[in-house]
């Protein structure tokens, strides 16, 4: 059967020596002309000054999925499952979620200290003393012993006793050697009193930044008996006053008031007007003092943590 003419044409004779010779030098002459090429651009790279790196072959991209799985703890021969992969990314998020709530927390919400020492349902033990500082004539001093119990953070009633001694002033002693006036005084002795605390204010401050200093602000009414060195009588007594304790730990406490000590004294001189009738007079002692308070007990429990 005879061949078109077409096909004829693109046959190569394999036997024919030149068509031979041409098909098996062709790759070689390519491959030899791509040699040449390389190195041509190498010396062109050298003389530029240039550095020729090989091509890094791009590295395959991981599975988001086989990533996380590498960093699932899982115990020795655990398999690592899509349910531990979901946990974990799980327990990522959460984590994330409560650092941020966290931060924004703390930025909006403003938290109140609570009360360093705790009155209320406590009872509190007061020693201390004080002295007068109205009467031009007499100084007292006092020693006071007070208990009290607070019912609430503003509301306290207890008793005071106090022992007196009084000393002459020196504008008395003056009065008497240079003009031989002899003043007639009343010296305190001894009383006691029932008094009640009212504490309105509350707050704290910071001491040269060493430390912040808690304090109460609070009014002092009560009533009692004293005893004076005109009489051996008892006289009625009444006392109002205002002070501050400053809470230096959770048991103890430092208070600074002032007093004022009212009572009803009769003396000897007489006006000429009532006819020989010997009057009486309403004295004021008013008293500064400081007092340690002692807690009991000494330690309080929170209704709710820090």
């Amino acid at each position: 059967m005879g061949q078109s003419p077409l096909k004829l044409r693109h046959r190569v004779d394999l036997t024919h020596p030149s068509q031979h010779r041409l098909a098996a030098r062709s790759p070689a002459s390519r491959k030899a002309l791509a040699s040449h090429v390389v190195a041509l651009t190498a010396i062109v790279a050298a003389l530029c000054g240039l550095t020729a790196f090989p091509a890094r072959a791009a590295e395959p991209e991981r599975d988001s999925t086989a990533a996380e799985a590498d960093a699932v703890p899982t115990a020795p021969g655990e398999a690592v499952t899509a349910e531990s992969v979901e946990a974990a990314r799980s327990r990522t998020l959460t984590r994330e979620l409560a650092e941020q709530g966290e931060s924004e927390l703390n930025k909006a919400v403003r938290v109140f200290q609570q009360r360093y020492l705790i009155k209320r349902h406590r009872i509190e033990l007061q020693l201390g003393g004080g002295m007068t500082v109205n009467d031009p004539m007499v100084t007292h001093f006092s020693g006071d012993v007070g208990l009290f119990f607070h019912f609430t953070e503003q509301l306290a009633l207890g008793f005071t006793a106090a022992k007196y001694m009084a000393r002459d002033s020196t504008t008395a002693n003056t009065v008497e050697s240079n003009f031989g006036l002899f003043a007639e005084r009343s010296h305190l002795q001894a009383g006691g009193m029932l008094e009640a605390q009212w504490a309105p204010l509350f707050g704290k401050f910071a001491v040269f930044g060493l430390g912040v200093v808690q304090v109460d602000g609070f009014l002092i009414a009560g009533g009692g008996m004293e005893r004076t060195t005109r009489g051996t009588d008892l006289k009625p007594a009444g006392e109002i006053g205002i002070g501050m304790r400053l809470h230096l730990l959770r048991w103890l406490s430092l208070s600074a008031d002032i007093r004022d000590i009212i009572y009803s004294e009769k003396f000897q001189s007489c006006d000429a007007a009532s006819a020989g009738v010997c009057g009486s007079a309403i004295l004021n002692q008013v008293f500064t003092g400081l007092r340690l308070g002692i807690w009991i007990p000494p330690t309080t429990t929170y209704r709710f943590p820090r």
